[in-house]
């Protein structure tokens, strides 16, 4: 059976990489690992809370285009599209990753 051409596909329909990135931010939870405590898993909400801790905890740890970010909900959502750690203090990184749950 052969691949179908993108080409050919519905205007509506993107292909999958364009959505990849979409669908796996999308997802509802994430484990979260901090040096010196269990693993957790959080919601997406819980998630936007514990990243706001820390960007007002550890300013100074923020990358720089995190940093240049206005907002602090421009700077979470600059953290999530494009990493998943933070070196909090020397030596001790703080590491989230979106999960899927099997329903």
């Amino acid at each position: 059976m052969s691949k179908p051409d993108p080409g050919s596909w519905p205007q509506d329909v993107a292909p999958f990489e364009e959505t990849t990135s979409k669908m796996l931010y999308s997802e509802e939870h994430f484990v979260v690992l901090e040096p010196g405590a269990e693993e957790q898993l959080l919601t997406a909400a819980e998630m936007t809370l514990k990243l706001a801790d820390w960007i007002e905890t550890y300013p100074e740890a923020l990358p720089v285009d995190v940093q240049q970010e206005s907002t602090l909900e421009a700077q979470i959502k600059l953290l999530l599209d494009e990493s998943c750690s933070l070196e909090i203090d020397q030596g001790k990184t703080v590491q989230w990753f979106a999960v899927r749950l099997e329903k």
